[in-house]
């Protein structure tokens, strides 16, 4: 069989990197889950009065993530179709 340039070129394979599967979750769920678990932890750690003030900062590290979840989603849902390449 000749090796045709033209071919190999239109032709490309890509082989999935040794030991890397595909995520199976989808990274926004992730994402949101991590954020309700900080912002119920916080506020678990505020009633209990765990480690101080601290729960205020997991509170607000869970609905930062949160947030930046939502504005996401939005923007997928608000995009056109040239801007979701």
């Amino acid at each position: 069989m000749a090796f045709a340039p033209g071919r190999a070129a239109a032709v490309r394979v890509r082989a999935p990197l040794a030991g890397v599967s595909s995520p199976r979750v989808p990274t926004r769920l992730v994402w949101a889950l991590v954020a309700l678990i900080l912002g119920l932890a916080g506020w678990l750690m505020l009633l209990n009065g765990v480690l101080g003030i601290s729960g205020y900062l997991a509170i607000g590290i869970g609905v930062g993530i949160g947030c930046a979840v939502i504005g996401s989603l939005a923007h997928d849902a608000l995009a056109g179709p040239r801007e979701r390449m």
